[in-house]
């Protein structure tokens, strides 16, 4: 059984990938199709239609599926006003299947839809011989062929994946890293460790860019524990010299902290209220408080990391809050805002 932490989320990162950046991802892999979106209109995600789409077309649930798949209602630049479904596949691992899926899929998009389909395949695997062909089928004299647009990863020019400015060259970067490294911890510290540090460079970013951006770096980059602790300990030492500050990974670390130290403090005082009005309300009172005193640690942490010491003023009115979402918002603006007075806004 694979470790925990080499299990990549491929789906879920490239599925919000596609939502962030679609529009310069098709640029990069599909610029016939990118050129003839008319962008003035906003386009449509209606994935909800592929899991019935599937069951139709006898090919199961998604359960160990090793692609992803996006439905995209999109409009045309033609004169006429002309709405078109663009099915993007990601295929991270070979798949002889493909050339038929994509036919079914297809044909009864048209057929339910009633709309012209475009069907793109993204080549997202290590094998550079593996090649996507047309659909063929052909019996007597009768016959189908069924040809789709394909983008393969591993053959896009870093070069022009570096580019300035361009988060999905980045995002494809990591999958790349994520796929070399697989079985090698320590490698692929040293490349999430680059990918950060080049993408704080702001080298075409905004800051929500940025944290975008890091978000699903650090999806498609697990660490063991070992290297992790190894890669925020390094973080947190940049951070306090201001050199990075946007660390999705530094966030998921000190929520773990937060949460421990809050589930210890939240059982003993969740215990002590049992006592007086039962077992089941004492366990609930313990999580609340528990969530509660991790949220103030991180609101602390960031503040500290963000800007040094925290002021006893800042600090009273942390520990005297005890609405979650009040934290949150307060932990959110900690990691974005340009000063400590913005966060009590």
């Amino acid at each position: 059984m694979a470790r925990a932490w080499n299990r990549t989320d491929f789906d879920g990162a490239w599925k919000e990938a596609l939502e962030r950046y679609l529009r310069p991802f098709l640029a990069l892999c599909f610029p016939k199709v990118e050129a003839g979106i008319d962008w003035r209109h906003p386009v449509e995600f209606v994935d909800k239609e592929l899991p019935a789409l599937r069951s139709s077309s006898g090919k199961g649930s998604a359960a160990g599926r090793k692609y992803v798949d996006k439905l995209i209602k999109v409009h045309r630049t033609s004169g006429e006003v002309q709405r078109v479904l663009v099915h993007v596949e990601i295929q991270t691992q070979p798949d002889p299947d493909l050339p038929g899926r994509l036919y079914q899929y297809h044909r009864r998009l048209s057929e339910v839809r009633g709309l012209p389909v475009v069907t793109l395949a993204v080549l997202a695997d290590t094998q550079p011989g593996c090649v996507a062909k047309p659909f063929a089928w052909e019996l007597w004299d009768c016959w189908i062929q069924f040809g789709y647009a394909t983008c393969k990863l591993s053959a896009l020019d870093e070069a022009v994946l570096q580019e300035e400015g361009s988060a999905i060259g980045r995002f494809i970067l990591a999958h790349r890293a994520a796929q070399r490294t697989v079985r090698d911890p320590r490698a692929r510290l040293r490349l999430k460790r680059a990918l950060i540090e080049e993408a704080c460079g702001h080298h075409g970013f905004s800051d929500e860019e940025i944290r975008e951006l890091l978000s699903l770096v650090d999806k498609l980059t697990r660490l063991p524990e070992k290297e992790e602790q190894e890669l925020m300990a390094e973080l947190e030492k940049r951070q306090r010299r201001n050199v990075m500050t946007y660390i999705t990974s530094f966030e998921r670390h000190g929520l773990r902290k937060g949460m421990r130290k809050g589930l210890r403090q939240g059982l003993r005082q969740g215990l002590r209220q049992g006592l007086r009005q039962g077992r089941q309300e004492g366990r609930q009172e313990g999580r609340q408080e528990g969530r509660v005193v991790a949220l103030r640690e991180l609101v602390r942490e960031a503040l500290e990391a963000r800007f040094g010491v925290v002021s006893p003023e800042d600090g009273d009115r942390i520990e005297s809050e005890c609405d979650p979402e009040v934290l949150r918002r307060w932990h959110r603006r900690a990691i974005t805002v340009s000063s400590t007075d913005q966060v009590w806004m």
